[in-house]
């Protein structure tokens, strides 16, 4: 008990292991598995530099390669004939729908609609096409109406006569049965004629002319006060057109330079007018404003019999 233990001594430290130096970045393993040698795996890598100039040394090559080189992707669309065959004249109007239309031929039986549509001047489409036929239509009609619609759209403008014209067109599942005209408008050449006094000003008027102006009485005295005016004195101014009047009327187509007939047309009046003007206005101006019209009264009108009887009386207007 008296005997001093001395201290444990103390344990000695466990040897550290080695401390390996690993690179940041290992090698992906092979897709071989652990034990296959991976050796020149790093060559099958591409090197981004190298892809680049490859790249563009092939942009390069292709762009310096002729475009015949280049062969053209099969068309996919269909192209439509052209209006005019070989000889450079117009197709008929039948082949140039067809080359629109695609028909129904799933469709069974002699199904077939008749549709009537307009083309202007310039081979356009005018208006909606119509059904032509029965009201009562089935599937297959409502199909092939709306199919021949759209080929009338999609082929137009179509090479035509130049005028307006309505045509009538059958449509079958197969194809495009007969077009007819139902209506044609005249192709307007030139302008229309108005008459030639009116766009010829040495043309003759004649009695025939001035009674198309439809000329009232006091029209006639405003043209007779007119050429008073301008120095042709028809001798009056009562509306009626005499000797004396037609007298003044050639003398002024002779100064005026209209061909002298003594009758007046609608130009040659519309000169007269132009040149009086200011003389008329003040001509109107001296003459007495007329007397306004007595009102109408109504009055009761007997008949005086025997021994002063009133008998059949009436209510007139005075």
């Amino acid at each position: 008990m008296g005997q001093t233990q001395g201290a444990e001594p103390l344990p000695e430290p466990l040897p550290e292991p080695p401390v390996t130096a690993t690179p940041l970045e290992e090698p992906a393993p092979a897709q071989g598995g652990a034990g296959i040698d991976v050796t020149g795996a790093d060559a099958d890598r591409v090197d981004p530099a190298a892809t680049g100039a490859a790249d563009g040394e092939d942009r390069a090559t292709a762009a310096q390669a002729p475009e015949t080189d280049v062969l053209p992707e099969p068309a996919t669309t269909r192209t439509d004939p052209p209006p005019l065959d070989q000889t450079g004249t117009a197709r008929p109007l039948r082949d140039q729908i067809a080359a629109c239309y695609t028909g129904n031929t799933d469709a069974e039986g002699d199904d077939a609609v008749t549709i009537s549509f307009v083309l202007d001047s310039a081979g356009l489409l005018r208006g909606i096409p119509r059904h032509v036929g029965d009201e009562a239509q089935s599937a297959v009609h409502r199909r092939l109406f709306l199919d021949a619609v759209v080929a009338l759209e999609d082929c137009a403008p179509y090479t035509v006569s130049g005028t307006e014209t309505t045509y009538e067109a059958t449509f079958t599942p197969e194809a495009v049965g007969a077009v007819n005209i139902v209506d044609s408008a005249p192709l307007v050449t030139e302008p229309e004629v108005l008459g030639t006094a009116r766009v010829d000003p040495t043309a003759l008027a004649t009695e025939e002319i001035e009674a198309a102006l439809d000329l009232s009485r006091s029209e006639r005295r405003e043209i007779q006060n007119r050429l008073r005016l301008v120095a042709h004195d028809p001798g009056g101014a009562d509306g009626v057109f005499g000797p004396n009047t037609r007298t003044a009327i050639s003398s002024w187509q002779a100064e005026q330079g209209f061909a002298v007939s003594g009758y007046l047309d609608d130009l040659q009046l519309t000169a007269l007018r132009e040149q009086s003007e200011t003389e008329y206005e003040a001509f109107l101006q001296t003459q007495p404003k007329p007397k306004p019209k007595r009102k109408a009264k109504r009055v009761r009108v007997c008949k005086r019999g025997v021994f002063g009887v009133l008998y059949d009386c009436r209510f007139v207007w005075r």
